[in-house]
């Protein structure tokens, strides 16, 4: 029993992707479908939706010049497309998550109030991304665990507008450093926004009970080591080796 599991895997998931098969016979937990599931799960979807639809808001609202309001045509679209990555790292494996291609829209009314005028508007497009770790066990009985999680905006878009000058464009400018800022992904790790992160979705109790059976086993403990790209588990009475 030297090698009871193994978790396998090329650095190139999408060519290969991690598997824990020999663990406990379920190749798709590493699996873009697998990982990017909840993206696509509709109330999930209209939550995070609603909340960063708010967020952007009032973070535009807040700095608006007097007599300029909020549309309620302004709106926030997550995009359809969900890309997922796994990648062996030491004692772990490093998730990542991108949802590309989302969009905002913030339309304001004018202070004139002049009937057909047009009201000036502006388009942002972003890319949402979202990674932690899997912190794997040394010791039997020992679990999976999920590190810190990070999340927050890449590849921001140039903005495109209509009728947006001066102190509209401060604001666009503004809501640019935003996204791309540490206060976004602050906000978006509080507590409230954890139900609908898609890295919490990973269920791990079938892998922790797998683990967790090692139990019984005297004086061994979990050695997790790479060979040729892939993160090998395996039970030895080995000595950890001491790095100098």
């Amino acid at each position: 029993m030297a090698e009871p599991g193994q978790i396998g895997t090329r650095q190139k998931p999408a060519q290969r992707p991690l598997s824990a098969q020999r663990i406990y016979g379920d190749p798709t937990l590493f699996s873009s479908a697998r990982l990017c599931a909840p993206w696509r799960d509709p109330l999930l979807r209209a939550q995070l939706n609603e909340r960063l639809r708010r967020m952007v808001l009032d973070r535009v609202r807040a700095e608006l010049p007097p007599g300029f309001e909020m549309h309620v045509q302004s709106n926030h679209r997550l995009g359809i497309d969900c890309q997922a990555n796994a990648e062996v790292t030491g004692q772990g494996v490093a998730l990542k998550l991108r949802l590309p291609h989302n969009r905002i829209v913030i339309r304001l009314t004018t202070p004139d109030g002049i009937p057909g005028r047009l009201d000036p508007d502006v388009i942002l497009s972003y890319d949402l991304e979202a990674e932690t770790t899997l912190r794997l066990p040394d010791a039997t009985g020992g679990r999976v665990r999920v590190g810190s999680i990070g999340i927050g905006a890449t590849r921001i878009g140039t903005p495109q507008n209509r009728g947006i000058s001066g102190g509209l464009r401060r604001v666009v400018d503004g809501l640019v450093r935003f996204l791309g800022g540490p206060e976004f992904a602050a906000r978006l790790q509080q507590p409230r926004h954890t139900g609908v992160h898609p890295l919490m979705a990973l269920d791990l109790r079938d892998w922790n009970h797998c683990l967790a059976s090692a139990d019984a086993l005297d004086e061994r403990r979990f050695e997790t080591v790479s060979r040729g790209g892939q993160l090998v588990m395996r039970l030895t009475r080995r000595q950890a080796s001491v790095v100098p």
